[in-house]
């Protein structure tokens, strides 16, 4: 809860600057990056909604280019609390199931390479899990390099708080790979 906080808090500041990058392109990089090729996996599932390019959805609160009448742009793109209430039910449950890798969940939608990098991290109680390979494994398979560097060492001396030590990894796991999909880096265009 206490990312959505911050993250609401940071949207507030920013949103006369940024928009969102919409629901596609953020679906979008997600599949490049963390989805399996053959999978027809799409964020929206996870709250029972599916994108189309015409009528109506709650993903349109996401961002989207869909024309109304003779007017044509990308509407509803500025963060608000209706838009980020709906990122974080969606990007929460997807955490969820990235944390689901620590206990054999059902990992058909995840590619291999993100797969072989979350696994190791499922080991949290031994220090090699929480090394910085593991961790800038996991930023960059995420974030790719949409921040910058300073960003990263932020959220890795967060999780590397003694807080974190005795938590369970899929819980871990869960809140790290959060932080990261409801990072304004992330979700916001340049």
């Amino acid at each position: 809860m206490r990312y959505f906080v911050i993250a609401c808090l940071f949207f507030a500041g920013s949103s006369q600057a940024s928009e969102f990058r919409g629901y596609v392109e953020t679906n979008q990089l997600i599949r490049e990056r963390l989805i399996d090729s053959d999978s027809r996996f799409e964020i929206g599932s996870l709250i029972s909604e599916r994108y189309n390019d015409f009528g109506t959805s709650i993903l349109d609160l996401l961002g989207t280019y869909k024309s109304s009448g003779v007017s044509l742009g990308f509407k509803n793109g500025q963060p608000n609390s209706a838009n980020m209430l709906v990122w974080k039910m969606i990007l929460s449950e997807f955490s969820n199931q990235i944390g689901g890798l620590c206990y054999g969940a059902d990992a058909h939608i995840f590619n291999d390479a993100f797969k072989k990098i979350v696994v190791p991290i499922c080991d949290w109680s031994k220090d090699s899990a929480r090394s910085e390979d593991n961790l800038k494994a996991l930023w960059l398979a995420i974030m790719d390099y949409d921040a910058p560097e300073e960003e990263y060492q932020i959220w890795r001396d967060f999780f590397l708080k003694d807080e974190w030590r005795a938590a369970q990894p899929s819980d871990v796991v869960s809140a790290m790979t959060a932080s990261i999909l409801m990072s304004p880096y992330f979700l916001l265009r340049d």
